[in-house]
């Protein structure tokens, strides 16, 4: 019939990919005064929606094709679009590692253990901002003491995934305690609360006796106070937080390494 309205149909699919549960808004850009809309958002036959502009949500990972059928009075006119959508298991990133405690030099195995089948991960130990790793379960060896935040990026094609550990890796200063002058002192208590004692035993500690303490990051603590007695040299922990401290006692003729938790 000459000069009756016709239509032509078209549409728009945002997003068009993503993981599920994957919510997409459908646009009508059909031509012509259309009067009735027909979705099948998945091309099974059977028509989904009759609204203009509709909302669907894809709960199975899966690729779809939609058809969209328009009518008016006079005419319809269908569009189907092959393979338009594409959903995916969301990507999870998840980790752990082993040791996360030691002293350095400390090489520590890292276990991807993230989710959505990941195509390509990689890792930053430090947090620096320069990718360490693109191996699944890398190694990583830490040369210096301090506390270490690890970060994980992973994307799956459909999604991706962060995961930021903070501080999750301690590497303490090496202890190497000497056998043969670990009896020179006896250090208590320990934990300690307000203060801590070098006791020499039947040795009186020399002039040049130095005792060097530093916290976890290795950064050497300069509001100690040091007290001596003819054996003994004590520590106050006065303002000190409770924590592992690491202590070097620096005599004549040897060195001494060891560990101290504060328990204020």
């Amino acid at each position: 019939v000459t000069g009756e309205p016709y239509v032509q149909a078209n549409f728009t699919a945002d997003p068009s990919l993503g993981p599920i549960p994957l919510e997409v808004q459908f646009t009508d850009l059909s031509i012509g005064p259309v009067t009735s809309w027909d979705w099948d958002f998945d091309a099974d036959g059977i028509y989904d929606s009759q609204e203009q502009n509709p909302v669907w949500t894809y709960s199975d990972d899966a690729i779809y094709s939609v058809w969209l059928r328009v009518s008016n009075e006079f005419y319809s006119d269908s569009i189907f679009q092959f393979e338009i959508i594409q959903t995916g298991l969301p990507a999870i990133a998840n980790f752990t590692a082993d040791p996360v405690q030691g002293e350095a030099p400390l090489q520590v195995q890292f276990t991807n253990l993230s989710s959505g089948g990941p195509a390509w991960l990689q890792w930053d130990f430090n947090n620096d901002g320069i990718i360490d790793s693109y191996d699944e379960d890398p190694v990583f060896t830490y040369d210096s003491a301090g506390l270490y935040t690890v970060k994980l990026q992973i994307d799956n094609g459909i999604s991706e995934d962060t995961l930021l550990k903070e501080n999750y890796i301690e590497v303490a200063p090496p202890i190497g305690l000497n056998e043969n002058t670990v009896n020179k002192i006896s250090v208590y208590p320990n934990p300690a609360g307000s203060f801590v004692v070098f006791d020499f035993a039947d040795e009186t500690p020399p002039d040049q006796t130095e005792i060097i303490i530093r916290d976890i990051t290795g950064q050497l603590l300069t509001n100690t106070k040091i007290d001596r007695s003819p054996n003994r040299i004590s520590w106050r922990t006065d303002g000190i937080d409770s924590g592992v401290y690491f202590y070097r006692v620096k005599s004549a003729g040897y060195s001494i390494n060891g560990k101290i938790v504060i328990q204020q």
